[in-house]
């Protein structure tokens, strides 16, 4: 992840900086808010020591629209209300509102853990992601002390998975007084009843929630959404602003040639949820994903997480493949889970397939 001022020798420093906010590896919506304060820091020193502004007279623009862009501008706006921010994404409707279709966190399934990128600080930067996830947490306490967590798609949530799984994004990308140890014993479905689990206590951030209310409070802070596509680090350093916060996720990887940036595929099968299960499942098939997550409205199933070259659509069979591996360990099966035997083929990236709600086997 890249969270810093860029210092570059081809930026004109002396009337305006860029600060870069991307590459959250699938731990977007959990690091976002404690991202965007940081970048609320970095600009908040910029303005004062380089720019020599004040907020007031300031004027910021977000490149990116996915969720680490939308709330970086709602920070700097809930900072400095006076400050002038715009964001710009390539994908903007007529109407000046992003288009959640393009945006790979609009269609994210919304837990609060720091799934992969955990790995990229472990173990000697483990500090620094700490201090991250302790900054969202702070601000998702602020929404639920002022009653209005509901609003941005944020509701308590039991995770749950297989003794046999180590859950590392928990136990080592979370601080234990914000995700306490786990509670052990028999899994509470009926088809896993006699199997030994793990229970995390964690946060369900609903994207399909919280980024229309992201872009309904920018629009009522008088932010303007503009369409505009970025493709070159030139391009990017000749946006008229005092800030250029660059929040284009994968997109950074060829602007700025940053071979650090890889592209991951991540399969994802939405579902109905007539039943209003309120828990998750993230536990199991070893490097291979399994997880559920019985969202407000929805369930979202997962998945596969592999490294990709170029984006293709998949065949339905290989989606149905995610719903049947799913069906089989809430039917009892966790066989392949416990071997850590894949059960898909390699995929060659984050693409989502609505499937009828029939067969899905979960039981509460």
């Amino acid at each position: 992840m890249r969270l810093e001022l860029d210092h570059g020798a081809d930026f004109p420093r002396d009337r305006k900086v860029l600060i870069h906010n991307y590459g959250h590896g699938g731990a977007g919506i959990t690091l976002s808010w404690g991202c965007a304060d940081r970048v609320r820091e970095l600009s908040a020193a910029a303005l004062r020591e380089t720019l020599k502004k004040q907020p007031a007279t300031a004027k910021a623009v977000v490149v990116g629209a996915g969720v680490v862009g939308l709330t970086t501008a709602a920070e700097l706006k809930r900072w400095a209300p006076m400050i002038s921010v715009v964001v710009q994404a390539e994908n903007v409707s007529p109407a000046g509102v992003p288009l959640p279709q393009r945006t790979t966190s609009w269609i994210a399934g919304g837990q609060f853990e720091p799934s992969g990128i955990w790995r990229q600080y472990y173990p000697y930067r483990m500090n620094d992601l700490h201090d991250l996830i302790r900054r969202s947490h702070h601000r998702i306490l602020q929404l639920k002390r002022q009653g209005r967590q509901r609003q941005y798609g944020i509701v308590d949530r039991k995770n749950y998975i297989l003794a046999t799984e180590d859950g590392r994004g928990f136990e080592l990308g979370i601080p234990r007084d914000i995700v306490p140890t786990p509670r052990q014993g028999l899994l509470p479905f009926r088809p896993l009843a006699n199997v030994l689990g793990k229970e995390y206590s964690t946060w369900l951030i609903n994207p399909t929630i919280l980024l229309p209310k992201l872009v309904a409070d920018l629009r009522a802070a008088n932010v303007r959404f503009e369409q505009r596509s970025v493709r070159s680090r030139a391009e990017l350093i000749g946006i008229d602003a005092d800030i250029i916060v660059n929040c284009t996720g994968l997109g950074a990887g060829e602007m700025l040639n940053d071979a650090e940036v890889k592209p991951i595929r991540g399969q994802l099968v939405v579902l109905n949820n007539p039943s209003q299960l309120k828990y998750m499942f993230s536990g199991g098939c070893g490097d291979e994903a399994a997880y559920m997550f019985a969202r407000q409205n929805d369930i979202v199933i997962g998945g596969t997480y592999h490294d990709c070259d170029n984006v293709e659509a998949l065949p339905e069979e290989s989606y149905r493949a995610v719903l049947a591996r799913m069906q089989r360990i809430f039917s009892g099966d966790i066989s392949e889970c416990v071997t850590g035997r894949p059960t898909l083929p390699p995929q060659r990236c984050n693409l989502t397939r609505k499937v009828p709600t029939a067969g899905y086997a979960g039981s509460s």
